[in-house]
């Protein structure tokens, strides 16, 4: 019966720590100074990488930069987000499946 696996969906999301949405990507950027290295065109001589975290607040899109030593758990956070996705479908699911079980005991 479905409920089993709702219940057991249930539980997973319980164990989920901290989640937040967006993505994150890295850059390099250059500097702007006139003798500095990061004037050539290979982006392997620019600065960086960076790490920025990109999501929507609303219809605005934000971006963070973010010391390397948040990147980390940022990222783990973020995988959080995408599993409670996956658990929320699946969740889904088995309320469409309930529903039709529903149906059939008319």
């Amino acid at each position: 019966m479905p409920d089993d696996e709702y219940g057991k969906l249930k539980a997973l999301i319980l164990k989920i720590g901290p989640v937040v949405p967006g993505h994150l990507r890295e850059v390099r950027l250059r500097c702007g100074r006139k003798n500095c290295r990061c004037r050539s065109s290979q982006k392997k001589n620019w600065h960086g990488p960076y790490v920025f975290w990109d999501r929507r607040d609303g219809k605005k899109l934000t971006s963070r930069s973010l010391p390397t030593e948040h990147v980390r758990v940022i990222q783990s956070w973020l995988n959080n987000r995408k599993n409670l996705e996956r658990i929320v479908l699946r969740m889904n699911r088995c309320g469409l499946r309930m529903v039709d079980q529903l149906k059939r005991s008319e």
